[in-house]
């Protein structure tokens, strides 16, 4: 008998197991077509939620019935069938869903994709312990224990699905094979039950593996107009290097440019035309304001991207030290946008890096950069008046902080910014506001930063609307609100980016590539 619960207790195991990797892998994988924004996170624990809930109330209602270890079985080879496939139902529903408005969206692909496999794993608890009720020859004293512990193992096995996913499969593989790998443990048991059993609708379990572990190994699409130079799923999502022609309205012109994506959202633009290399407009105009170097100053770029931040503060006779969470970004930086040697890469977060900084040096750093995206989204620990404070600490006197932000200003698009303008403000610097010169949905918005001679520092607009700002919020640690307040201008940036990679010039070809 012990060893029979022993049995059911490990399938309990893996089946929690299974619930948080579909559900890490739901939001990481929506993230190259949605973003990693609020949106996103919601409806995917939404969905779970639901589908557990859902399951749960099914299974107590398949427990009442006979053959308890078959209909497990079953319904355990469903949830594994359904999370082996999730990389490829993923991609096409949210391929043929993009065209919808953006929130519809999200929630329709999150429920194809993503509750079919939680709602077959929420059914497999409550017969999970009739099953081990069964097994007692006490059955009705010992089905709160049995529940109990089926759950406590089950919450186990999410517990170290949780940190094995996220702190080395993910980085590591990528998307698909920890779906596909999760899947076949959870799939293996129930198989081999099925078909000696002589259940051979169960043979779905193999076909399930094949095609998904093809598509796990398809090669990056590529033609001869737009042409990929690299792609991987990882940490920060999804990066991919991409080369595409240029375009003077709708004529194509000599020369092209290279895009670096994070989960399909341009972090990084170069444009190669007539033997010369052109980077996003931004940067240009941070090295408009940095005058040269003296006896190499040093200077602190946060988030690399491509690194055309770093390259202009190197011609301009800086130390640069760059630091960036994704090892990834760094060598996409000296593999494809030619990052200069002189550059030193930090692999870190931001935010511990500067804390470590700190903490063991004086104010010296000349210019500061903060370039932080993940897709669309600002890491909101790295706007708060907390952090504004220690990069004041790291900067001499006379030295200037750069935040690159959206374009967004006005209206209700603009919170965000114009919170992260008050937050400056109320840390102690003046503040410029410099934006490029697209249109707002487009451009990128600048704040050059210098120390103020003030406890509150003063706002510099020549080319953006000064606006009151007292409606507005200073960003905290205790109320890090900038991804709520820049919902709806992350929202309006990733429609853009959808629109003009599945409706553009390259749609015909991003159809492919998106897949």
């Amino acid at each position: 008998m012990f060893k029979t619960r022993f049995f059911f207790y490990f399938i309990s195991f893996l089946e929690g197991a299974s619930v948080m990797t579909a559900e890490l892998l739901g939001a990481k994988m929506m993230a190259p077509y949605f973003g990693s924004s609020l949106y996103v996170w919601a409806s995917v624990l939404g969905i779970t939620l639901s589908g557990l809930a859902l399951g749960y109330f099914t299974g107590g209602w398949v427990s009442k019935n006979k053959n308890h270890e078959k209909n497990l079985y079953i319904i355990l080879l469903a949830s594994a069938v359904f999370l082996i496939l999730m990389p490829l139902t993923s991609k096409e529903v949210m391929l043929h869903t993009s065209s919808f408005p953006f929130l519809i969206s999200i929630l329709l692909s999150s429920v194809v994709f993503l509750f079919p496999p939680v709602f077959f794993m929420g059914m497999v608890s409550p017969l999970m312990v009739q099953c081990c009720a069964n097994g007692n020859s006490d059955s009705e004293n010992h089905s709160g224990e049995a529940a109990g512990t089926v759950f406590a193992i089950s919450t186990l096995g999410g517990i170290i699905s949780t940190f094995l996913s996220g702190f080395y499969l993910i980085p590591e593989f990528g998307l698909t094979r920890p779906a596909v790998g999760m899947g076949c443990l959870l799939g293996l048991i129930p198989f081999v039950k099925l078909i000696t059993a002589k259940k051979f609708f169960s043979l779905i379990f193999p076909f399930a593996m094949i095609l998904s572990f093809n598509s796990a190994f398809q090669l990056p699409y590529g033609s001869s107009d737009v042409r990929i130079l690299y792609s991987d799923e990882g940490l920060l999502g999804q990066i991919i290097v991409a080369d595409y022609p240029l375009y003077e309205g709708n004529r194509p012109v000599v020369g092209f440019q290279r895009i670096l994506f994070v989960n399909r959202s341009t972090q990084t633009v170069v444009i190669y035309k007539q033997g010369k290399k052109e980077p996003f407009e931004y940067v240009n105009r941070i090295a408009d304001k940095c005058i040269h170097a003296i006896n190499k100053s040093p200077a602190l770029v946060l988030g690399l991207g491509g690194g055309s931040v770093a390259n202009v503060l190197v011609v301009k006779g800086y130390h640069v030290d760059a630091v960036e969470l994704d090892e990834r970004m760094a060598d996409c930086a000296k593999n494809y946008f030619s990052l200069d040697e002189k550059v030193n890469v930090n692999i870190d977060d931001a935010r511990h890096y500067v804390r470590f900084q700190t903490s063991s040096l004086k104010p010296q750093i000349s210019v500061i950069v903060l370039d932080a995206f993940v897709g669309e989204v600002n890491p909101h620990h790295l706007f708060t008046k907390e952090f504004f404070s220690q990069v004041k600490a790291l900067l001499s006197d006379t030295g200037t902080f750069f935040i690159n932000g959206n374009g967004f200003w006005s209206g209700n698009a603009g919170k965000g910014m114009r919170s992260v303008c008050k937050t400056l403000l109320a840390s102690g610097f003046d503040v410029e506001l410099l934006p490029t010169h697209e249109p707002e949905e487009y451009r990128n918005l600048l704040f050059v930063c210098k120390k103020s001679k003030n406890e509150n520092g003063a706002l510099i607009s020549k080319d953006v609307k000064p606006l009151d700002l007292s409606e507005d919020i200073i960003l905290t640690d205790e109320k890090p609100l900038l991804e709520i307040l820049n919902a709806e201008a992350n929202r309006r940036w990733r429609e853009g980016c959808m629109k003009y990679f599945l409706s553009g010039y390259y749609s015909g070809q991003d159809r492919l590539f998106f897949k």
